[in-house]
């Protein structure tokens, strides 16, 4: 079970799915470019650099109403700032795992699946 709600999604910026297909478009990008760069980070142990990829990974599952993405990226945006390595490990591998399901939905509504 996916915890992305499309139907709120929709409803709340008040989109029919194909006005929303550019937003899932853009938001598969950006988020990708994020995602990978915060992954980037965490293996060269840069706080800083995980801290800036998960604030923006946030702002952008916000607008979408992901609000699960946008939870663990604050989470993770938290682990990074206090140089948590272990919190930061754990919260990143439940970030991947939210992220691709969110991305499966938007690949579908974009039309890539």
């Amino acid at each position: 079970m996916h915890s992305f709600n499309l139907s709120q999604t929709l409803t709340h910026l008040n989109l029919d799915v194909p006005s929303f297909r550019p937003v899932a478009r853009a938001y598969i990008q950006d988020v990708t470019e994020f995602v990978a760069g915060v992954t980037r980070a965490a293996e060269r142990l840069d706080f800083p650099a995980i801290a800036e990829s998960a604030r923006a990974l946030k702002r952008v599952a916000s607008v979408i109403r992901a609000d699960e993405l946008a939870r663990l990226a604050d989470q993770l945006e938290a682990s990074a700032q206090t140089e948590d390595t272990e919190s930061t490990a754990q919260v990143l591998g439940q970030l991947h795992h939210e992220n691709r399901d969110v991305t499966a939905v938007l690949r579908t509504v974009a039309g890539y699946e």
